[in-house]
Parts: C-alpha cells; structure tokens; sequence
C-alpha cells in the first residue's frame, strides 16, 4: 500500500442517496440529465488463504462503473467468466451489467484500488460504457476502454495517488466537499483516459495537430503552407482535407480564429488596440479593424465599449 496515508482516509461507502454534487461529470442523454453518485472508494486487502477455501466471492454483477487497480500482491480475478491475471500495476474497468469478482481465487495475497459509482437519474441507473459516458464529460470521442490494461510503475503509482485522493475528499467536511469529490474522481478518469490513450493525441490526426498549431501560435505571421507542413502534407492537399473537415479554407479558418481572440481581449482586457492586433498576429491596424468590422459588424473600439456597457 502507499506509505505515510492514515487508514481512515483510504476508505469511504456511501451512506444513502447523498447530497447531489457540483455537475462536473454530470451528462445529458435520451434528454434527461444523468449525475454521478459516488458509492465506495478505497483498498480492499486479502491476506494469503490457508489451506484450500473456495473464494471469498461468487461472480456477481450490478448496473455500476467499477475502476480496480492492483497495489500488490497476485492473484486471479474474474471477468465474463473468464480468469484474469492481477498483479501490481493489473488495471480492471468494470461496465454496468458486466460479470466480476475482485476476491481471490489463488491463495496469495493481494491489496487493490476500487473506486465505484453509478450514473443515474432518479431511481433509473445509466448503462452507457465508459468511454461514451467520459467522452461526452471531455467533449470529445473516446476509443473503447479495454476491461484489463497492465501500466507500468510509474503510470500506476501516479494513478493509485490520484485515486487515494477520492476517499479522503469524501471524507472530508464542508460545503465544498462534494465538489472536492468529483474533482477527484474526474482526475482519476482523466489520468486513466490518459494512459490508456483513449483520446489519442495530435500526433495521430494531422489535421488536428496543424489546428492546435494555429491556435497556439496566433501572433505568428503563420500561412497556408506552414500548417500544411506542420501536417506533413503538401499546401494543395492540405487545403483540400482541412475545408472537407472543419468547413472552410484554412485562410479563412485562421483569420476567424485571430478575430475571435482578439475580440475576447476586447471584452476582457485593457490593452490598447494595436498591442492586440500584434498579439493575434494582424499588425496591419487598417486590415485589422476592416476585417473586425467585416467579422462582428462593428468596429474594435465600438465593440470594447459594448462589452463594458454588458460588464456594468
């Protein structure tokens, strides 16, 4: 187990229905809102079995998430009907309605992580998998989540850190304490997305990487041709493939993103105009304030008093 963490903090169950929590990893489906509630949290110990004893558990399902995470030990779980193999570092996501039993079935001894929860609505429970139900939370679409994955020791260290942080947010006291909650258990997901490279990354779509590429490096003279490069393809190829994707031409697609930041600034700092033209990469003031006008139908300086007229 992790050192130096007082007993009382490693475990929490819940006590009824609860308080509802913040929303962070609430999602709408079939037009009804759907919210998380945290059910238990912490480790679960089996010290080595003497002699032959049948395991402690038979194999069970309920409508829950549950995120098991091995500590030490070996030993032997089961998953639809089938033997899986546990040793420190075996990560196990288990699907509302799918067969499991976390108590083992060799005789050695094993320590694991478990966090579950369920998502319902009223009385009703959700059945989405994980990734469809955490992909709608991050806004993005999420490769299906393998049942068992093996992380090394470092992703693992840091992910059994991260769950450990959920029971004792739940133990705590306050009125911020069911968004200290979910703040953990959203962080317990997002690292887990994240070793498993369910989102992948902007290395995989060129397109996405070229637009991340824009985004961060506005006040740059960027052209055409440098997120084509950025994207590994030629200017023509790119031009094409990025107005079948995003809609528009990526001429167009980067003047409308220097606009939109630089109409934010607008609204929400003191700069004068011309240090924001510079920051969004239009240091032409005259071609800056034509297309702002062009854009939003008013002119820079119109738009920051409107935005201070809506602030007031």
């Amino acid at each position: 187990m992790l050192p130096g963490v007082d007993d009382a903090s490693r475990h929490f169950v819940a006590c009824g229905h609860g308080p509802d929590g913040p929303g962070l990893l609430d999602v709408d489906h079939q037009g009804r809102r759907w919210r998380v509630r945290l059910l238990h949290a912490g480790w679960q110990t089996w010290p080595r079995r003497r002699g032959r004893q049948p395991p402690a558990e038979t194999e069970h399902h309920h409508d829950v998430h549950h995120l098991v995470l091995v500590d030490s030990g070996s030993n032997r779980f089961r998953l639809d009907g089938a033997d899986v193999v546990a040793e420190p570092g075996t990560l196990v996501l288990v699907a509302p309605g799918q067969p499991h039993v976390f108590a083992q079935v060799d005789d050695g001894p094993i320590a694991y992580a478990n966090l579950t929860w369920e998502v319902v609505d009223g009385e009703r429970r959700l059945d989405l998998p994980f990734s469809t139900w955490f992909g709608r939370i991050a806004g993005c679409d999420l490769a299906p989540a393998p049942a068992v994955s093996r992380l090394d020791a470092t992703t693992a260290r840091r992910l059994l850190h991260l769950i450990e942080a959920v029971p004792a947010a739940a133990r705590s006291g306050g009125p911020l304490r069911m968004l200290r909650v979910h703040e953990a258990l959203l962080a317990c997901c997002a690292a887990m997305v994240e070793a498993l490279g369910l989102a992948g990354t902007d290395a995989d779509d060129p397109l996405e990487r070229a637009r991340r590429h824009a985004e961060r490096h506005l006040a740059l003279p960027l052209a055409v041709s440098d997120l084509a490069s950025v994207a590994g393809v030629s200017t023509g190829h790119f031009h094409r493939a990025f107005h079948a994707r995003y809609g528009l031409s990526p001429r167009c697609f980067l003047e409308d993103l220097r606009l939109q930041a630089a109409a934010n600034l607008l609204a929400t700092s003191g700069l004068p105009c011309s240090r924001i033209a510079e920051a969004v990469g239009l240091v032409d003031r005259g071609r800056f304030a034509r297309a702002f006008h062009r854009r939003f139908g008013t002119s820079p300086r119109s738009w920051r008093r409107r935005g201070s007229t809506r602030s007031e």
